[in-house]
């Protein structure tokens, strides 16, 4: 297996919620200056091919394919969609000034997910050209890294009882909106609380789409090297895959994925709708601060 500099890729790794709280951590860096934000985000890369090779095992020849993609997918990330992030980021610091409508919540999300439509576009090529180089081990060591992963996520989220369940989903919203808004009172975090249990979906609801990907994406690895798929027939069928997680074409799942969407737009317009002023204050100036950031990256060379 490839390690990556330093990194001893055979030591054991930490779990996901180790991970998350270093990156969480580097968020809060963030708000120290833009020169530590395009440093995180120079890092990227690199961080996401450390990823990918604890995933896969990559052998030498794939390593450096996978740190070529890389490289490339977040240069055209940071030139098209950086300027797109800051438009985006000087409309929310006007209106966080004031309530939102789960309409508007909905309209933001919708815009984020055609950013993520054409991150895809983007990727799946060069996804298509590594994982047709996989071995049947490699995909092997996938399937065994995914199951890690689901594991770390139930020990994170789905607590002993339903109510567990609650609280840590709710600590988790209030860790990552306190970067934006500072900190929750416990009314607030009560509410937040409250309005989760009220969700048509949870983690178990989460672990299990998780999960319907991560064999769908498994067959299908092994059904394209055992059939000599070409490289553009691998493309095709990665990026369904990856649509179909975003928008099911089953009528069933289809229907059932707009009913979170509505519950997640609503849920994020009443949590807004309860913030002080002084926290509504705080996200704008750091929507702000971020402008200049995504500005600043996307006119880099």
């Amino acid at each position: 297996m490839r390690s990556d500099g330093d990194t001893d890729a055979n030591a054991p790794q930490p779990s996901w919620h180790a991970r998350w709280r270093l990156w969480l951590l580097i968020g809060l860096l963030t708000l120290g200056g833009c020169s530590v934000l395009q440093t995180v985000y120079h890092q990227a890369p690199k961080y996401f091919l450390w990823r990918s090779n604890i995933a896969f095992q990559f052998n030498d020849a794939q390593y450096e394919v996978a740190k070529s993609h890389m490289r490339q997918w977040f240069e055209w990330q940071r030139k098209q969609q950086m300027p797109l992030i800051a438009r985006f980021l000087n409309r929310g610091k006007a209106e966080v000034l004031g309530n939102i409508s789960p309409a508007l919540a909905c309209e933001r999300r919708e815009e984020t997910e055609r950013w993520a439509r054409d991150g895809i576009d983007q990727a799946v090529p060069r996804v298509a050209q590594l994982v047709l180089t996989l071995s049947p081990r490699q995909i092997s060591h996938l399937e065994d890294f995914f199951k890690d992963k689901n594991e770390d996520f139930t020990d994170d989220f789905l607590g002993a009882n339903v109510q567990e369940r609650h609280q840590l989903a709710a600590a988790f919203v209030v860790k990552w909106a306190s970067i934006i808004y500072g900190d929750f009172s416990d009314v607030q975090r009560q509410q937040l609380q409250a309005d989760l249990a009220r969700l048509p979906f949870d983690a178990a609801t989460i672990l299990k789409q998780f999960q319907r990907f991560q064999v769908a994406y498994v067959k299908l690895l092994r059904e394209g090297q055992s059939q000599h798929w070409s490289r553009e027939l691998m493309q095709a069928h990665i990026k369904a895959l990856l649509l179909d997680a975003i928008d099911p074409q089953d009528p069933v799942r289809h229907a059932e994925m707009q009913r979170w969407i509505q519950a997640g737009c609503q849920l994020a317009a009443d949590f807004h709708n309860r913030t002080t002023p002084a926290q509504r204050a705080k996200a704008a100036k750091q929507m702000g601060t971020w402008e200049v950031d995504a500005t600043e990256l996307s006119q880099e060379d």
